[in-house]
C-alpha cells in the first residue's frame, strides 16, 4: 500500500490529479484493511467504530485465560463492551478480564457465558463502574477497582527473556 500511495502522489503531480487522488484513497483503504485484519487476528477482538469511539463487539480465538481490553484501537478510544461480547466458544476459558477506565458502557450479558471468570480488574472506581455497568450481578466473580492495566511486554522484551531462558 506504500507503493500505491507513492504512485498516487507521482500520478497527481505529473498527470491527472483526480486519478492520483483515487489511487491515494485506494492505498489508504488497503492500508486500513490490512491494519484491521492484523488487529483482529493478533488481538482476537472484533469491534466497530461508533460516534468517535470503539465498541468491542466480540472476543474470539486462542482460548485465552486472561484478556486485556486496550483503552484505544486504531487511535479511537474504546468506550463500550457490547452486549454478549464474550459469548464466542473460545471465551469459555477466560478467568480474568482487565478493563480500561475509558469505558462508558458495558452491555447486558457481556460476561454471561464465562463459566471460568473469577476476576474483573477495572481501572476506574466503584462509583464509575456502577454508572457504566448494566451487568446482572456476577456470581463468584471479584471486581477489583482502581486496578491499572499492566503494560504488555514489547516484542524486544519477550525475545530478551526467551534468550535468557535458553542460556
Amino acid at each position: 500500500s506504500a507503493a500505491m500511495a507513492l504512485s498516487a502522489i507521482i500520478c497527481a503531480v505529473h498527470f491527472d490529479t483526480l486519478f492520483g487522488l483515487l489511487l491515494l484513497i485506494l492505498a489508504v483503504v488497503t492500508y486500513l484493511a490490512i491494519v484491521i485484519n492484523l488487529l483482529s487476528s493478533k488481538l482476537g477482538i472484533a469491534y466497530r467504530s461508533f460516534h468517535g469511539g470503539m465498541t468491542i463487539t466480540a472476543l474470539y480465538g486462542k482460548d485465552r485465560e486472561v484478556v486485556y481490553i486496550p483503552d484505544k484501537l486504531l487511535m479511537l478510544t474504546v468506550t463500550e463492551i457490547g452486549t454478549r461480547a464474550f459469548t464466542h466458544e473460545s471465551s469459555k476459558k477466560i478467568r480474568e478480564i482487565h478493563l480500561p477506565k475509558t469505558l462508558l458502557r458495558i452491555g447486558t450479558s457481556a460476561f454471561a457465558r464465562l463459566p471460568a471468570l473469577t476476576d474483573v480488574y477495572y481501572e476506574g472506581t466503584e462509583e464509575e463502574w456502577k454508572k457504566i455497568s448494566r451487568l446482572a450481578p456476577l456470581e463468584n466473580v471479584t471486581i477489583h477497582f482502581e486496578a491499572p492495566i499492566p503494560k504488555l511486554e514489547s516484542i524486544k522484551e519477550i525475545r530478551k527473556r526467551k534468550k535468557a531462558i535458553k542460556k
